[in-house]
């Protein structure tokens, strides 16, 4: 038997040098794509959802401040029902308090018998769940 180097075939190449020369497939490369498509996707969807909590957050102290204005408006005025440019107009309120939330929406100010109410439509401006509503025993 003649030694390999002095043999007329060439040296058989083990799988993995084979599988480095031949370089990356299509379907290895889809394979990343679709990986980094996911990746990408995951992070988005939790970059949006944290924006709309905190529009959320934001939306609901602003109510707060509006609705504690308006108490403070019923207390002292005794009857009718502020709105909230007459809250702000009266002082009441600081002018530095939105009067839409972060969806564009108007807060509105009910007031009850037995209750005062701030409330805005919320992210798809229509009166359903997910509403900004902030209400308050009337004193």
């Amino acid at each position: 038997m003649l030694p390999r180097s002095l043999s007329p075939l060439p040296p058989r190449r083990s799988a993995h040098s084979r599988r480095l020369q031949r370089g990356i497939t299509r379907f290895e490369v889809g394979l990343a794509v679709a990986a980094l498509m996911l990746t990408f996707s995951g992070a988005l969807y939790g970059l949006t959802k944290t924006r709309s909590d905190d529009r959320a957050a934001n939306s609901e102290r602003a109510a707060n401040l509006i609705l504690n204005a308006a108490s403070d408006y019923v207390a002292q005025q005794g009857t009718g029902c502020p709105t909230v440019s007459s809250l702000k107009r009266d002082e009441f309120l600081e002018n530095t308090v939105p009067t839409s939330d972060a969806w564009g929406a108007r807060f509105r100010i009910l007031c009850r018998e037995d209750e005062l109410r701030v409330h805005s439509a919320g992210a798809d401006a229509k009166n359903e769940g997910d509403d900004v509503r902030v209400t308050r025993p009337r004193s």
